[in-house]
């Protein structure tokens, strides 16, 4: 098996020996069975990071950890929330070079388009959420499908509109 010490001289320096784990209930945890899985470069097959091999446990605690963070979190002003994604939007802003070099590594894509394309949009997502929920945007009539499958179309820096979608194809 290779391993990110193994290619982590080709690697641009401030992203070496990358071991992601999961984040469950405000902290970081390997998988509980211990397995963790080569990340590579679809462009190049280099090993860029190890990602966790996560089990069934891991999801229960992942859904246990949010259903107890829910109580308190659904009585979280709105305002509150927003402040959380306009927050989240500001550092992907302020540290987009690196975590659009690590979308580049991960999707195989160049550099410039990670880093100039994908993380103001991603940005601008954050704001659109933060907005959508400060505007009346999703009201709570609405039925939670609903408000999860309505197309969203977000104005982005230097473009037009962007739309996305989710398209679930069976595998055969």
């Amino acid at each position: 098996m290779t391993t990110t010490a193994t290619i982590s001289a080709n690697l641009p320096t401030d992203i070496k020996d990358v071991h992601i784990q999961n984040y469950i209930n405000g902290e970081w945890a390997p998988p509980t069975n211990g397995l963790f899985l080569d990340k590579c470069n679809p462009a190049t097959g280099q090993v860029i990071a190890q990602i966790p091999d996560s089990a069934s446990a891991d999801v229960d605690n992942a859904v246990k950890a949010a259903k107890a963070a829910f109580p308190l979190w659904s009585k979280t002003p709105v305002s509150e929330r927003a402040a959380i994604l306009l927050r989240i939007a500001e550092l992907i802003d302020e540290n987009s070079s690196i975590l659009g070099t690590f979308e580049s590594l991960d999707q195989g894509k160049p550099v410039f388009s990670a880093i100039h394309f994908e993380m103001p949009m991603c940005a601008a997502s954050f704001r659109q959420f933060a907005k959508l929920i400060t505007d009346g945007g999703i009201k709570e009539s609405e039925s939670r499908l609903e408000s999860m499958i309505t197309p969203t179309s977000i104005t982005q820096p230097k473009a037009s509109i962007t739309e996305s979608v989710t398209q679930h194809i069976a595998a055969g």
